[in-house]
């Protein structure tokens, strides 16, 4: 009965300490707690602190979980509660869309692996960025970064795209990052 008050998760779990499931819904033959997220769940145990994952490829497509912890009457940690959503579900292409600039920008939300979890350029989502290795170092390490995207190439060892001028900055809350690009002379037009 709870699933219908959480319109963009696809499924809602409480796991306790030791990881079992004590409820889902939807109850299925497959379960959405996250398998492939073991150490997020420890963490959020360990730390009591709340926990969004990285984009998470699966059978059924890539997905997000959102984690809190569960506490007791004494304040210790004694589970998770959590949600898993599918990242196209949310509309963080339509946000992204007023981050583009001109007819060559464009903007992405990746994870601190370098996987795009959405983009306002079709297609892209789920994909590795190009600049994914220096990206997911500076999303891992909440640091922003304003510069020629050519910068990075030769040290990556990454086919040179045109020339583009990108912004990057760490969101605070997940371990994900917004990539601002826009052709160089466009943004930057010569007199």
């Amino acid at each position: 009965d709870a699933l219908p008050h959480f319109r963009h998760r696809e499924a809602v779990f409480i796991l306790d300490r030791a990881h079992a499931v004590v409820a889902e819904e939807p109850q299925g033959r497959f379960s959405e707690a996250p398998q492939a997220a073991v150490a997020l769940v420890d963490e959020v145990i360990s730390s009591g602190r709340p926990r969004l994952s990285q984009l998470v490829l699966g059978d059924r497509g890539a997905v997000i979980h959102e984690l809190v912890p569960i506490r007791d009457w004494r304040g210790e940690v004694v589970g998770v509660a959590g949600g898993t959503f599918r990242p196209e579900r949310r509309d963080f292409e339509r946000m992204l869309r007023n981050l583009r600039a001109g007819g060559t920008g464009f903007a992405e939300v990746v994870d601190s692996e370098g996987r795009i979890v959405a983009s306002t350029e079709p297609g892209r989502a789920g994909e590795k960025s190009e600049c994914s290795r220096r990206f997911g170092l500076l999303a891992a390490e909440k640091r922003t970064l304003s510069g020629r995207c050519a910068d990075c190439h030769a040290d990556e060892g990454v086919p040179l795209r045109p020339k583009e001028l990108l912004t990057f900055t760490a969101i605070g809350a997940a371990p994900w990052a917004v990539v601002v690009r826009q052709d160089a002379a466009e943004a930057l037009p010569l007199q």
